[in-house]
């Protein structure tokens, strides 16, 4: 584990011993060491304006290229999707596993924000403001759930259990990694070593970077 990793267990240790002595199971708290960080704290990386603008751009073209593609109904609706989630997390900050639990009942369209309710590996149940480009991807996302309804004949509604980040059929997407790379790789990003490769969480970091 880091230093920083082991820090932040160290934190919680220091506080178990304390109350161990306010009870007076134990006479004096052992010393508990602090590491420094400074060598092995890593910035992630984020997405510069223009490279965002390329992204945002290629990704809007892998689009258009499935559409004149009619056997490829299913390679658009991933691109749409991924699309999309690029779209809601860099306008909202959200972690990419805290997306698998959004429901739409979780979205407020009204007050353009979504409520997380135990989400992602934290477990984060909190407010989140989301700007109106993130608000308007899930828009589009519902849209395309409702259409196909639609298509099929099914008078079906739209849950409020049901997950927001999926196909048009329903069908959920665990991971974006291949599409995000096909993306990437499309986009003609240059990368020295593989750690200063974007992610889905560089999204995360672009959104907090481009707010200050």
């Amino acid at each position: 584990p880091t230093p920083q990793t082991v820090n932040r267990e160290n934190t919680v240790l220091r506080q178990v011993l304390e109350h161990a002595v306010e009870q007076g199971w134990i006479e004096k708290a052992a010393k508990v060491p602090h590491f420094s960080e400074r060598l092995t704290r890593r910035r992630r990386r984020h997405f510069t304006t223009e490279e965002y603008r390329t992204l945002h751009r290629t990704a809007r073209k892998r689009i258009t290229r499935a559409k004149n593609e009619p056997l490829e109904r299913h390679t658009l609706w991933q691109r749409q999707l991924l699309y999309d989630v690029i779209i809601l997390i860099a306008n909202s900050g959200l972690r990419v596993d805290e997306l698998q639990t959004l429901r739409w009942r979780n979205v407020d369209f009204e007050s353009e924000m979504v409520v997380l309710e135990r989400a992602g590996k934290t477990k984060s149940s909190r407010r989140v403001i989301v700007r109106s480009s993130g608000m308007v991807a899930m828009k589009r996302i519902k849209e395309r759930r409702r259409d196909w309804l639609d298509g099929q004949g099914r008078e079906d509604r739209i849950e409020a259990h049901d997950p927001v980040i999926a196909l048009p059929t329903g069908t959920t997407i665990k991971s974006f990694a291949t599409g995000f790379d096909g993306l990437l790789t499309e986009c003609g990003f240059v990368y020295e070593t593989s750690d200063q490769k974007h992610s889905m969480t560089s999204l995360r970091h672009t959104y907090a970077t481009f707010s200050l």
